[in-house]
C-alpha cells in the first residue's frame, strides 16, 4: 500500500509520527518505517522536524525516538522501568522455534546464529507494535510480558493478536524462507495471571524476571501446542472472550502443575474489536439500569432531530460508566421507527490508521464479502454510491483510494495535490452522511472518540458544521480525560453520566446473579467497593458468582466478606494502567492505600516525609483524577475515586513492603496524633495487625475494645477484643502474654453477657480462662470480676446452687484480699442470688452492705468491667424489698439514690436494669403512667444499645401495662415478642415472671381459662430450679383467674398459698394483696368475718405510710 493511496501526504504523515510518540513515549525507527512505510529519507526528515527544529523529541543511540515535551498526553506511560519489585497482572507468552535441535544440526553455528537473529528481529518489531516487553531471548525462544513495565487495559488481547501476527510475519519473511526452504514454524502459548515481577541476579548481571506460576503456566502452554499454533489458557480466554475465534481444546494436563487447566487454541481474528461488542453481538448484555434522565435528553434531542434540527450531543464519563450501553439502550428503544443507525468505533490499536472507523462502516454498507476479488469490491462501490447524489462525479475512485483500492479512474486524480484530494474526499463523505438524513433520521454513534486517529477528527470537525441543519442526532462518545480538539460550537450540547445509585446496583447485581441470592452484606460490600460504577459492579458480582461463594453455606450465618476475592481480572489491567501512568504519584498512591481509601496529608508526609516528591506524586495522582481533595484546606486530606483503584495501589505492594508500611504508619500515628491513637485506636491497631507488630497491635485492639465500650457500641467492641485475642494467642508463652490475654478475656466477657446475655456457652468460657490466666499470674485479686462473670452465667441456666456457691466464694476471696472492689461486687452478687432464692432478709443485708461501701467516683468505672454499676444495682434492690414490706417512703428514698447514680454515669446499660426495675416497683403499687414511662424508657435505651436482655423485659413489663390500659390485644402481642427474646437469650429464669404477667394479661383479654394453662410449667420450673423470688405473685395471679373463671374455692386456695409465701417471707405488702383477694372472694359469699378480720390486722400494720391502692382497696372493703 502506498502512502498516496492512502490519501496521505507528507505533513500527515508528520501529524500522525508525532500523535504516535506523544502517546506511547518511545518508538523504535524500525517501527516506524515499517508502521508508516517510510524510507531513510523520511525518517531524517521527520528527526529534523521534531528532534531538532520543534525540540519535542530526543533520539535515543540512534535506534529510539523519545517524546520529549512537558505538553505529554494525560495517557502517555512512564518510559522508565519500575525501580522496585511489584505485584501485577501479567500476560505472558512463550514464543519457540519449533525442531530448533534439527536446525543447528543443519546449519553452521553462524548461519544459525543469523537466522536467529532474524526470527527475533521480526518478534520483536510486532511484540513493541502492541506494547509487549521482551524479558529475555532465549536462544530460540521468546519469553514476553504484556503489561510490564507499563499495564495495558488489553494486555491480554495484544498478546494474542501479535502470537498471529508472528506467524504471519514468519510466513512472509521470504530471507528466512528461502534459506531453510519452507517459512519458519514456531509455537506459542500465552497465560495471564498475578506475578512479582522485579530484579533478580548477582551482582552486575541483573534482569528483570516475572515470579510465579504464571510464566511456569505460560511454558508449559506454549510446550505442548502444535507447530504455527497459539495456545491460551482460561485465564486468557476470559479476558479477550469474543474478540478472537478459539476452539476450546477442554482441561488439559499440564507437567508441573498440580490441576488440569482449561485451554484454547486460537483460530483467528474475530469480528468484534471491543468488550462491549461481543456482549451485543452475543446477546450477553447485562440488563439497563439508571440513567434514565439520560435518556429523556436523549430522547429530547431526538424529537428535534427528526424535525431537521440537528443536535450534537458529546457524551463523557469516565471508562465504565456505561456510555456505550447508554448509547445502545437508545438505539434499542427507537429501532422500531424509521431511521437510519450509524455507528463508528474508533479503536485504540488503530489510531495511526486514517479513516479506520469510516472505513469500517463503509465496507458494511458496500456489503463486501471475504471472497470478494477487487473488481467485485469496485462494482459494488459503484453501485451503491449510484443511489446517492454528490457533488463531486469523482466519488467513487476517491472513496475507493480511501478503502486502498485501485479504481480505474483514479489516475486522473493523481495529478491533484493531496491536500486537494482529501478535501474531496472529505466533502464526498460529508454529502454522503447528509444524504442519510434526507433518506431517514439518523442516529449516528462515533464511540470511543478518544482513540480517533487525526483524519478522523479532521472530517468530523467538517461533518459537525452541517449537523444543525440535517435531520441527525450526532452522539460524541469519549472518556472523560480527553478533550475534542475542536473549537466549541454554540450547537454543542454536553452530557455527563452519574454514577448507579444503592438501588440500581441492587438491580444490577441480582441480574447478573441470575437465581442466585446475594446476602445483604455481600451487596453492601459490592456497593462499598463499585461506587456506583457500573462496569465494576457487573465484573465484581460476575467475579463472585464465579468463585463460588454463593454456594458457601457460612454465608447464611452472615460471614459474608469478599475480601478474599480482590480485584476483577477484567478490571486489573485497566486499573493497574492507570497507576502506572503515574511514576512519581504511584509510590505515594500506594502509600495513600496502605493508610486507607481516605488519608490526611499531614499522616501521608509524617511517613513519606516532606519535599517535592510528595508534592509531585500528589498532584500527579489528582491531575489523573486517581485521588480527589477532600477535607479543608486547613487539615487538607484525599480520597480515592474509587475503592477498586484503592485496592489496586494496595495489591501492587510486595508483602514485606506491605507490611513495612502498615508497621511505619502505626508507628507515626501513634507517636505524631495523640487524637488519633485517643479516638480511632482501632486504625492504629489495623496498622499494626497487618505489620505484624504484635504486642504493640494487642495493646491498640484492647484499647479499642475500651474505647468502643466506653461508648456502648459493643458489638464493634467486641470485635476488636476477639482481634486481640486471636493476634495474642500467636505469642510466646510469657507472664506479659498472659496479663495481656487477661485483660482482653475480662473486657470481652462484660460485652458478650451485655449483647448476647449471661447464658450464651462463651461466657463460661471467657471466664474459666480467666481464672486459669489468674493463677498463672498468681493474680487474686482479678478473681473477683472472673468469678462475677461465671456466676451470672451459672444464674442464667437457672442452676441457683452453683450460682450462690461462686458468690460466696467471691465473698470469701475478697474479705482475704481486703479488696474493696471486689468486696462490693461481691455484696451485689449475693443480693441477686438471695432475690432468685426468695430471700429478701438476706437481699436487704447485702444491698445495704453495698450501698455503705460504694462511692459514685471510686467505684464508676464497675460499670464497665462488670455489665452494671454496683450503687445503682444495690439502691434499686433496697428499693425493692422496701417497697415488698411496704414500706412507701424507704422505696421513694432508694429509687431517687439508684436514678442520681444513672444520671451521672451514663451507663446505658445500667440505665436500662434501673428504668425496668422501676417499672415493676410502681407498677405493683399500680403506678401505671409511670411503670410504662420507666418501661418505655428501658426499652428504648435497650433497643438503642443492644441488649436483648432488658428488651426483652422492658416489652413484657410494656405489654402487661397495655393490657391493664385497655389495650389487651397489643399487650399480649408485646409480652408474646418479650418472651421470644427472653428465650433467645436463654435467662430461663425469667420464665415464671413473665409467664405470670401473661397469664395475668390473658385474664384481663377475657381468657383466664388459657392463663391458668401457662403457670404449671412457671411452677415446674420454681420448683425444679428454687427460684422462689415470683412465687407468691403467681399464686395470687392464680387466685384471680380462679375467680375470674368461677372457681371460688381455688381462687381461694391459691391466695391462702399467696398469704402464706408472704407471712414466711416477710412480705407484707404480698400479704396485703392475698388479704385482699380473699376478702373479695368472700364478699360474695357468707363467711366474710374471718377474711375482714384478717384484713384488718394486716391494714393497721400499714399506720403511718401514704395510701396506695391496695391500701385504698383494703379500706374500701373493710369500710365500704
Amino acid at each position: 500500500m502506498t502512502r498516496t493511496s492512502r490519501a496521505m501526504d507528507f505533513n500527515e504523515l508528520l501529524t500522525q509520527v508525532r500523535d504516535t510518540l506523544e502517546r506511547e513515549g518511545r518508538v523504535a525507527y524500525r517501527v516506524l518505517k515499517r508502521r508508516f512505510e517510510l524510507d531513510d529519507d523520511d525518517i531524517e526528515d521527520i528527526k529534523a522536524d521534531l528532534i531538532d527544529a520543534k525540540r519535542i523529541a530526543l533520539d535515543e543511540d540512534g535506534k529510539v525516538m523519545l517524546w520529549a515535551s512537558g505538553d505529554a498526553a494525560t495517557d502517555k506511560p512512564p518510559t522508565e522501568i519500575p525501580a522496585e519489585a511489584d505485584r501485577r497482572l501479567l500476560t505472558v507468552m512463550f514464543c519457540d522455534i519449533v525442531d530448533s535441535t534439527a536446525l543447528s544440526e543443519k546449519f553452521d553455528a553462524e548461519e544459525l546464529r543469523d537466522l536467529i537473529r532474524q526470527f527475533q528481529v521480526i518478534c520483536t518489531e510486532i511484540i513493541e507494535r502492541f506494547k509487549g516487553h521482551v524479558a529475555q531471548y532465549l536462544g530460540d525462544g521468546l519469553l514476553v510480558y504484556f503489561g510490564y513495565p507499563v499495564a495495558q487495559e488489553d494486555e491480554a488481547y495484544q498478546a494474542v493478536r501479535s502470537g498471529i501476527d508472528i506467524l504471519a510475519g514468519l510466513k512472509q519473511a521470504d530471507a528466512i524462507t528461502d534459506r531453510l526452504g519452507s517459512p519458519m514454524r514456531v509455537r506459542i502459548g500465552v497465560h495471564t495471571g498475578s506475578v512479582v515481577i522485579g530484579e533478580m541476579g548477582a551482582p552486575g548481571r541483573h534482569e528483570r524476571l516475572a515470579l510465579g506460576d504464571t510464566p511456569n503456566i505460560a511454558a508449559r502452554v506454549q510446550g505442548i501446542a502444535r507447530p504455527d499454533e497459539i495456545l491460551i489458557s482460561g485465564s486468557t480466554h476470559r479476558l479477550i472472550e469474543g474478540l478472537f475465534d478459539v476452539e476450546a481444546l477442554g482441561p488439559q494436563d499440564l507437567k508441573g502443575v498440580s490441576k488440569a487447566l482449561d485451554l484454547y487454541r486460537v483460530v483467528g481474528e474475530g469480528t468484534a474489536e471491543s468488550r462491549f461488542e461481543v456482549a451485543l453481538s452475543t446477546g450477553k448484555l447485562t440488563r439497563f439500569v439508571g440513567q434514565n434522565e439520560e435518556l429523556a435528553l436523549l430522547n429530547q434531542h431526538w424529537t428535534s432531530a427528526q424535525n431537521a434540527r440537528g443536535q450534537v450531543i458529546l457524551l463523557s464519563a469516565e471508562p465504565g460508566m456505561g456510555k456505550s450501553r447508554l448509547a445502545q439502550e437508545f438505539k434499542d428503544r427507537i429501532a422500531d421507527k424509521e431511521i437510519r443507525h450509524m455507528a463508528f468505533r474508533c479503536s485504540p490499536y488503530h489510531q495511526a490508521s486514517p479513516l479506520y472507523p469510516v472505513i469500517q462502516v463503509m465496507q458494511r454498507v458496500f456489503r463486501f464479502d471475504a471472497d470478494d476479488t477487487p473488481a467485485n469490491k469496485l462494482a459494488k462501490i459503484d453501485a451503491t454510491l449510484d443511489e446517492y447524489r454528490f457533488s463531486d462525479t469523482d466519488a467513487a475512485p476517491l472513496v475507493s483510494d480511501m478503502l486502498s483500492l485501485a479504481h480505474p479512474e483514479f489516475e486522473s486524480l493523481q495529478k491533484d495535490d493531496p491536500h486537494k484530494r482529501r478535501r474531496r474526499l472529505f466533502q464526498v463523505l460529508t454529502e454522503w452522511f447528509l444524504e442519510e438524513s434526507r433518506r431517514a433520521p439518523v442516529y449516528m454513534i462515533w464511540d470511543d472518540l478518544h482513540w480517533a486517529d487525526p483524519s478522523t477528527l479532521d472530517l468530523l470537525e467538517l461533518y459537525l458544521d452541517h449537523v444543525p441543519t440535517s435531520a441527525t442526532l450526532a452522539l460524541l462518545i469519549y472518556r472523560s480525560n480527553y478533550t475534542v480538539p475542536w473549537k466549541q460550537r454554540g450547537f454543542f450540547r454536553y452530557l455527563s453520566l452519574n454514577r448507579l445509585n444503592d438501588i440500581h446496583v441492587e438491580e444490577l447485581a441480582a441480574d447478573i446473579a441470575g437465581g442466585q441470592t446475594i446476602p445483604t452484606a455481600l451487596v453492601e460490600e459490592i456497593k462499598d467497593r463499585t461506587d456506583g460504577i457500573p462496569l465494576y459492579v457487573e465484573e465484581l458480582t460476575r467475579t463472585v458468582v464465579d468463585s463460588g461463594l454463593l454456594d458457601d453455606t457460612s454465608l447464611d450465618g452472615g460471614d459474608t466478606s469478599i475480601g478474599q476475592i480482590l480485584i476483577p481480572m477484567t478490571l486489573q489491567d485497566s486499573l493497574e494502567a492507570r497507576l502506572d501512568r503515574c511514576p512519581i504519584g504511584k509510590e505515594i498512591a500506594q502509600w495513600g492505600a496502605t493508610i486507607g481509601r481516605e488519608f490526611s496529608y499531614p499522616v501521608l508526609r509524617s511517613v513519606v516525609g516532606d519535599g517535592p516528591r510528595l508534592n509531585d506524586g500528589i498532584n500527579e495522582l489528582l491531575e489523573a483524577e486517581i485521588i480527589y481533595r477532600s477535607g479543608s484546606p486547613a487539615e487538607p486530606s484525599f480520597i480515592f475515586k474509587h475503592a477498586l483503584l484503592r485496592d489496586t495501589a494496595y495489591e501492587s505492594l510486595l508483602i514485606r513492603k506491605r507490611r513495612d508500611y502498615h508497621g511505619q504508619i502505626a508507628k507515626a500515628l501513634e507517636a505524631e496524633f495523640p487524637r488519633i491513637a485517643e479516638t480511632q485506636p482501632e486504625v492504629i491497631a489495623r496498622h499494626y495487625t497487618e505489620g505484624e507488630l504484635i504486642d504493640d497491635a494487642v495493646r491498640f485492639w484492647h484499647r479499642a475494645g475500651q474505647y468502643a465500650m466506653n461508648r456502648s457500641a459493643d458489638t464493634e467492641a467486641m470485635g476488636h477484643l476477639q482481634q486481640g485475642l486471636d493476634l495474642v494467642r500467636g505469642l510466646a508463652r510469657t507472664r506479659d502474654r498472659a496479663q495481656a490475654e487477661l485483660d482482653l478475656q475480662m473486657l470481652l466477657g462484660t460485652l458478650v453477657i451485655s449483647v448476647k446475655g449471661n447464658a450464651v456457652p462463651e461466657v463460661e468460657a471467657i471466664y474459666r480462662r480467666a481464672l486459669a490466666l489468674c493463677d498463672e499470674i498468681d493474680d487474686s485479686a482479678a478473681k473477683a470480676p472472673a468469678y462475677f462473670g461465671l456466676r451470672s452465667y451459672y444464674l442464667t441456666k437457672a442452676d441457683l446452687a452453683a450460682e450462690h456457691e461462686i458468690s460466696v466464694t467471691l465473698l470469701a476471696v475478697a474479705e482475704t484480699d481486703n479488696d474493696e472492689g471486689a468486696l462490693l461486687e461481691a455484696h451485689v452478687a449475693l443480693t441477686n442470688s438471695f432475690l432468685f432464692l426468695g430471700d429478701e432478709e438476706k437481699v436487704y443485708e447485702h444491698a445495704t452492705a453495698a450501698a455503705e461501701i460504694y462511692d459514685v467516683e471510686r467505684h464508676r468505672g464497675h460499670a464497665s468491667i462488670y455489665g452494671l454499676d454496683p450503687g445503682a444495682v444495690s439502691h434499686v434492690r433496697l428499693a425493692w424489698t422496701a417497697r415488698m414490706r411496704g414500706c412507701t417512703g424507704e422505696t421513694q428514698a432508694q429509687i431517687e439514690s439508684s436514678l442520681g447514680i444513672v444520671e451521672e454515669i451514663s451507663h446505658p446499660i445500667t440505665e436500662a436494669f434501673v428504668f425496668c426495675s422501676l417499672a415493676v416497683i410502681y407498677r405493683w403499687v399500680r403506678d401505671h403512667e409511670r411503670a410504662l414511662h420507666y418501661a418505655n424508657g428501658s426499652l428504648a435505651v435497650s433497643s438503642k444499645y443492644g441488649s436483648p436482655f432488658y428488651l426483652a423485659w422492658a416489652l413484657v413489663e410494656q405489654g402487661y401495662l397495655l393490657a391493664i390500659q385497655g389495650d389487651a390485644k397489643r399487650g399480649l402481642a408485646q409480652i408474646e415478642d418479650g418472651m421470644a427474646k427472653i428465650d433467645s437469650v436463654r435467662m430461663h429464669l425469667m420464665y415464671p415472671w413473665f409467664a405470670t404477667l401473661y397469664a395475668a394479661a390473658l385474664g384481663m383479654a377475657g381468657d383466664p381459662e388459657r392463663g391458668l394453662a401457662i403457670l404449671p410449667e412457671a411452677v415446674a420450673i420454681i420448683e425444679k430450679t428454687g427460684a422462689r423470688y415470683c412465687e407468691g405473685d403467681l399464686y395470687c395471679v392464680k387466685g384471680h383467674l380462679l375467680r375470674q373463671a368461677k372457681l371460688p374455692s381455688e381462687a381461694e386456695r391459691a391466695f391462702e398459698q399467696t398469704l402464706a409465701i408472704a407471712q414466711r417471707r416477710g412480705l407484707h405488702a404480698l400479704e396485703l394483696k392475698g388479704a385482699i383477694g380473699i376478702a373479695e372472694l368472700k364478699s360474695a359469699r357468707v363467711g366474710t368475718d374471718a377474711a375482714l378480720l384478717r384484713l384488718r390486722t394486716l391494714y393497721d400494720g400499714f399506720a403511718g405510710e401514704p395510701e396506695t391502692p391496695d391500701l385504698r382497696d383494703a379500706r374500701e372493703l373493710l369500710d365500704p
